[in-house]
């Protein structure tokens, strides 16, 4: 078994002893190629392995940000925190329904608004007495 490792990025790791981005035993020996390796502690590869080239320990990926369900007044939108709460949404936490909203329901942002109308008004109180009596 051989284990390939090609376009790969290694960051921000941390391990306790070597091989903070990459750790490799005598078993199998990988073959890393065209990856980048930054900000690994204590190193970025430990253990044997075959340089397939185009390797970079320099190298820092771009951050991509997480992404999580956003209420924004009662729709759910997927976008990162910061995005979130720049549009006035409330953020549900990383990964929450992060690729439709299907499982994220948003409170509504006004519940007197009873006709949806971004006011809360007299229309509002008709609209409640002409909705009075048994449900369907």
């Amino acid at each position: 078994m051989t284990l390939l490792a090609i376009r790969l990025p290694f960051g921000d790791n941390l391990a306790g002893n070597a091989g903070g981005g990459f750790y490799s035993q005598f078993i199998h020996v990988p073959t890393i190629a065209n990856s980048g390796f930054c900000r690994n502690t204590p190193d970025a590869i430990a253990g044997p392995y075959n340089d397939g080239g185009g390797n970079s320990l320099d190298y820092c990926a771009p951050a991509i940000p997480l992404r999580g369900a956003c209420c924004i007044n009662d729709e759910c939108v997927v976008t990162a925190e910061d995005d979130c709460t720049d549009a006035g949404g409330t953020y549900q936490g990383d990964f929450t329904d992060f690729t439709d909203c299907t499982d994220e329901t948003c409170e509504d942002a006004c519940p007197a608004d009873v006709n949806g109308d971004g006011q809360v008004n007299f229309a509002d109180v008709i609209a409640l007495i002409g909705a009075w009596g048994a449900c369907p």
